[in-house]
């Protein structure tokens, strides 16, 4: 479409009391009863054609192959779907028909492409927890799962960054096979805090009222001083 077609020239004239719209750029006065705009005021006619100016003129990027997969692994992390959603026949359909040059992927590399997304994000949160000059908090909880029964563990960093904000990272969610041990909770803790490089930069470790936890903070307590620092 050349320049002048992606221009909105409208008329308005009163009808009957009511207001007829036309337009060359496609918006119509079912679209706009459709996005709730009363046809008798001209000034929301007016800011709904200046948005359908701003998005007429907007250009469209070039298909680039590497962004889709990004953002197919990201959609499926984003909502919890299924690996295998792609190889659904109607979801395979769908995406060939607005895009017929993509090539779908299987579900295996769909999780490989999600794999590659964590390493990204868990290096952009290493680098960020190096440059750290404060100290750590750290949150940590433990619970069950409804159906199977099978104990998982949470471990959250919280620091302040060098702007005055506060930021939250998840560093680790784990399977905890049982028994759920003060010897084994205090291993996946520390664990985690030596897999980040952040042992030495604790300011405190925070839990719940659970005995199990209060008694993994104890063992904590008694370990080597040179393994890690709470302050």
């Amino acid at each position: 479409m050349g320049d002048n077609n992606r221009e909105i020239e409208v008329g308005i004239e009163d009808v009957t009391s009511t207001r007829k719209l036309t337009s060359t750029s496609g918006i119509t006065s079912k679209e706009l009863r459709l996005m709730g705009v009363n046809m008798g005021n001209e000034v929301a006619v007016s800011v709904a054609v200046s948005n359908k100016r701003v998005i007429g003129r907007q250009e469209l990027k070039p298909f680039n192959k590497e962004v889709t997969r990004r953002e197919l692994a990201m959609m499926v992390v984003l909502h919890d779907y299924p690996l295998s959603m792609v190889e659904h026949v109607g979801f395979q359909r769908f995406v060939a028909s607005f895009q017929s040059s993509f090539q779908m992927i299987s579900r295996n590399t769909l999780k490989n492409d999600i794999m590659k997304i964590y390493g990204d994000e868990k290096a952009k949160c290493h680098k960020a927890l190096e440059k750290l000059k404060c100290r750590i908090a750290i949150t940590t909880d433990m619970w069950t799962s409804g159906n199977n029964k099978k104990g998982f563990m949470v471990i959250t960093g919280h620091y302040i960054d060098d702007f005055w904000v506060l930021q939250s990272c998840m560093l680790r969610f784990i399977y905890v096979p049982a028994p759920h041990t003060v010897k084994a909770l205090s291993q996946h803790l520390v664990g985690a805090l030596i897999d980040w490089n952040i042992d030495q930069k604790l300011s405190t470790i925070i839990v719940d009222n659970c005995t199990m936890n209060d008694a993994m903070i104890d063992c904590l307590g008694k370990a080597p001083k040179e393994r890690y620092v709470i302050g």
